[in-house]
């Protein structure tokens, strides 16, 4: 006998001890069972801090959301050229919250999905609709009267009354906003809440008359831009505000001028457009381009991150409108351009500047010296919708139709393959 064979005999006394069918079927029960216990206590664990933690953001709305999400065929693509059709209004202003087209006018709020499919409908009296958005919600106030209602794709999610008429509001996209108006004893009030719509901060002011106002994109600062009267004439004040100070962090005045809009800019500095001029800040207060208005009706204007972009009108009678942007990092002017047959809208998406004109749709950046994307479309089209980097929406005042704004979009389809379409 081998010294060792004591342990080679106990090894084959455990190889030829096997399970049986039974015995390893009740040890795979016996696992599940405790797996699937152990998921129960992790769901009731998650449950109970969503309770308590979390309670302010479970919503009907919100499971509505997720029915949404899990629905196949509400995150297909739209085709190049769809359209889609709503009431017709003269008053019909737009806007998106989470990928969906949200159309007020003077009898209410609709939202639809891009394929038709109307998600919300909801009906009230608005004198003067205005439209702004947020990354989840869109929010429309009446200017001039005295509410603001906030919209998610399913519901009126917030409400807003004010004693004296709104005379503008303005929203980032993590949702915080500020609304204008008064109070008595002044002649302008601010007040702004955070992104669940709390009031955190408000500002009365006895002297001047706010005209607008801008956030910064964490919601603890806010630039506004006011007027009064010196020595006969008017001149503009822009103050700067943090949350958590009564007092302005700063204060700027331009003597002779009335403000029309005013929004941050690059790195901290901001943008002012008055009657006379535009005028370009860094985070240092510096003037960094002035672009007076001099013999040209400014038409439009938006004010973006990156760019401040206007669109004039010349003294001649030519129905032509003329196009410039410029950088709110440095001042320099970008682009220039003349559209001979007009210019019915413009919008800014990311380093993306989209153009409508008579019968064409052109997306092109700045930045770069390529003529960009351009697409004919119908002449009834009179503004333009940017929803993501490969579409848009041109809007009428019934009906909407889907622009692919790339050469290339994965459009997927009902069965789920994709194609790629070229333009």
């Amino acid at each position: 006998m081998s010294v060792f064979s004591i342990f080679s005999e106990k090894g084959n006394q455990k190889a030829k001890k096997k399970l049986t069918a039974q015995e390893y079927y009740l040890r795979l029960a016996r696992a599940a069972t405790a797996f699937k216990y152990g998921l129960i206590l992790l769901l009731v664990v998650f449950v109970a801090y969503c309770v308590t933690f979390k309670s302010d953001e479970i919503t009907l709305d919100n499971f509505k959301y997720i029915g949404k999400v899990i629905d196949v065929n509400s995150q297909i693509t739209p085709s190049n050229g769809d359209v889609l059709y709503f009431d017709a209004d003269d008053t019909n202003r737009f806007g998106l919250v989470r990928g969906d087209l949200a159309v007020a006018n003077s009898n209410g709020v609709s939202v639809y999905m891009l394929s038709g499919s109307r998600l919300l409908k909801s009906n009230f009296k608005f004198d003067c609709p205005v439209v702004l958005q947020s990354e989840k919600n869109v929010f429309v106030y009446d200017l001039g009267g005295t509410e603001l209602k906030i919209f998610s794709s399913y519901a009126n999610v917030d409400t807003q009354s004010y004693s004296y008429p709104i005379l503008g509001a303005a929203v980032n996209e993590k949702g915080t906003f500020a609304v204008i108006s008064s109070e008595r004893g002044y002649r302008s009030a601010l007040f702004v809440y955070d992104e669940h719509f709390r009031p955190v901060y408000r500002q009365f002011f006895g002297e001047i008359y706010l005209t607008a106002t801008d956030i910064n994109e964490d919601g603890t600062e806010l630039i506004t831009a006011a007027v009064k009267g010196v020595n006969g004439e008017n001149t503009t004040v822009v103050n700067c505000f943090s949350v958590n100070e009564e007092q302005p962090l700063y204060e700027l005045t331009v003597a002779g001028e009335f403000p029309w809009k005013v929004s941050y800019g690059a790195d901290g500095g901001f943008s002012l457009l008055t009657d006379k001029a535009l005028r370009i800040y860094n985070a240092d207060k510096e003037c960094l381009c002035t672009v007076s208005f001099e013999g040209k009706t400014v038409s439009d204007c938006k004010l973006s991150d990156e760019f401040a972009i206007l669109s004039f009108s010349p003294s001649s009678l030519s129905g032509s409108k003329e196009l410039a942007v410029y950088s709110t990092e440095n001042g320099q002017e970008l682009y220039r351009a003349v559209y001979p047959k007009g210019l019915k809208s413009f919008e800014v998406l990311g380093d993306k500047v989209y153009a409508l004109s008579a019968s064409e749709l052109s997306v092109f950046s700045p930045k770069e010296a390529d003529e960009g994307f351009k697409k004919e479309v119908d002449e009834v089209y009179s503004s333009v919708l940017p929803v993501n980097e490969g579409y848009a929406l041109v809007l009428s005042g019934g009906s909407a139709e889907v622009v692919y704004t790339t050469d290339s979009v994965e459009d997927t389809q009902g069965d789920g393959s994709t194609e790629s379409e070229g333009k």
